[in-house]
């Protein structure tokens, strides 16, 4: 008995004979000169035409077309018996070898539709556990012994056969084009694989390797082993790369070019950073790791902001918020303020010749020091602090000079340290050594000297209360 893999001609079956499962092949063969069906008894085929004949056209010396009753023929008898699992004959292993030599491996709905007797899931499963989970491996299992039967077709009565399973309807796609796959360079979504894969020449090595069991020697075989395992390496790797993209949906690139559109410039610069990382990571971990990382540069930046506003005097939200609503104001047209309060030393030099006065008044009264005004120049009108920034930090002495001189808590504060600073450092401080450190108004500068005089904070050469006014 010769079992042969040949080529068949598929011709449409009767509806009615689809009923039965495992008892018809969908695989039908006619006599090419009588027509008769010899689909389930021993048939005649030449060895040179695609022609079958049956025995009794055989036998009469038929000739069809090219075919002549002399050339070389095959005996093809009825394969209805099992080879490797006791569900299959071996006429389906030979159909389901060609299906998918036709069709390609992971086809296994096509497959399974052009075999007629196995589900999809029969079909994947019995090529992996036969030929793939082999441990002949890369040749299917060893050929079990079955129980022989006289024919797996007609001898199980209908009852016993387990029912067809029901067909599912297919959701028909949809006919438009989807651009964003199609126009992602090469790539094939119906195939879902690339014109030019990762390793992309790892099949020239494997394309024409023949295992022949009679003329392969031991070492020779061992190589050829070897050089699969290695293709199989190349395999794994591409397929990692293709899962890489498809976990991450990075076929849909105009989505991602969107929310790349959307991102700061510091997401930006961290992304394309810890990018190099991606593929040691899931993608919800990878997510959480980006996550994380953006929180650490938001706290970073928070707490470098509360530090500013701690070295400026600011200890709740409540002065924050005045001091950015401050901060905010100015930007917007009250650049007279900051010119009042941080005037140029040109714009002092100007107010100090244009100014009348010979003599520094004082802008508070002190209980031990009597301080009459002298006249000048008018004076503007006093600053109301009652909401400013760091109003909560002045005395209420500090608090009239600072309305008098229009000048904001924050300012005073940091003139008052570097003066203090400046007077604990040299022992004593001159009015004018006072004027070269405040870079202000020289007049703002001499009147707050002078506060610091009469309030005892510092003083001044051969320790006298106040200052000369003719320094």
């Amino acid at each position: 008995m010769i079992i042969q893999k040949t080529k068949r001609r598929k011709v449409a079956a009767d509806k009615n004979i689809t009923k039965r499962r495992n008892v018809d092949m969908p695989y039908k063969y006619q006599c090419d000169s009588c027509n008769r069906d010899i689909t389930n008894v021993v048939r005649i085929q030449c060895a040179e035409c695609d022609i079958d004949l049956c025995v009794t056209c055989f036998s009469s010396g038929v000739e069809l077309k090219k075919h002549k009753n002399n050339h070389p023929y095959k005996i093809i008898e009825v394969c209805d018996f099992s080879i490797y699992d006791e569900d299959w004959g071996a006429d389906e292993e030979l159909i389901f070898i060609d299906l998918c030599e036709q069709y390609g491996l992971g086809n296994w709905e096509q497959i399974s539709e052009n075999l007629g007797s196995k589900t999809k899931k029969e079909c994947q499963d019995h090529y992996m556990d036969i030929y793939v989970n082999s441990p002949r491996w890369p040749y299917p299992r060893d050929v079990p012994d079955f129980p022989k039967e006289e024919s797996r077709r007609s001898n199980k009565p209908f009852e016993e056969m387990p029912p067809l399973p029901k067909k599912q309807n297919k959701t028909k796609r949809p006919l438009q084009s989807l651009p964003a796959n199609h126009e992602v360079a090469g790539y094939m979504p119906g195939r879902k694989e690339f014109e030019t894969e990762y390793e992309n020449e790892a099949e020239q090595t494997v394309k024409d390797m023949v295992f022949d069991e009679f003329t392969d020697t031991p070492q020779e075989y061992d190589l050829k082993i070897a050089v699969l395992d290695i293709y199989n390496s190349r395999l794994d790797k591409r397929i990692e790369k293709k899962n890489f993209i498809f976990d991450r949906n990075f076929l849909d690139f105009k989505r991602i070019q969107a929310i790349e559109r959307k991102r700061p410039k510091d997401e930006k610069d961290l992304l394309s950073k810890i990018r190099v990382f991606a593929k040691l990571q899931s993608p919800e971990e990878f997510d959480r790791f980006f996550e994380g990382l953006k929180n650490e540069i938001k706290l970073k930046r928070r707490i470098k902001e509360l530090q500013h506003y701690r070295q400026n005097g600011l200890s709740t939200l409540s002065e924050v918020a005045a001091f950015e609503s401050h901060k905010s104001q100015k930007s917007k047209g009250h650049q007279h303020h900051q010119s009042d309060i941080f005037g140029h030393e040109k714009r002092a030099s100007t107010s100090r010749h244009s100014r009348t006065a010979s003599e520094d008044t004082y802008l508070l009264s002190s209980p031990r020091i009597s301080t009459p005004r002298i006249s000048g120049r008018k004076a503007s009108a006093p600053l109301d602090l009652k909401d400013a920034d760091g109003v909560n930090l002045l005395s209420e002495a500090e608090y009239s000079l600072c309305c008098n001189l229009r000048l904001l808590p924050k300012p005073y504060l940091v003139i008052k340290e570097k003066i203090l600073s400046e007077y604990a450092r040299l022992g004593s401080l001159k009015k004018r050594q006072a004027r070269e450190l405040i870079k202000i108004d020289v007049n703002k500068t001499g009147k707050i000297y002078d506060f610091f005089l009469s309030a005892g904070l510092i003083k001044g050469p051969n320790n006298m209360v106040s200052s000369d006014n003719n320094q």
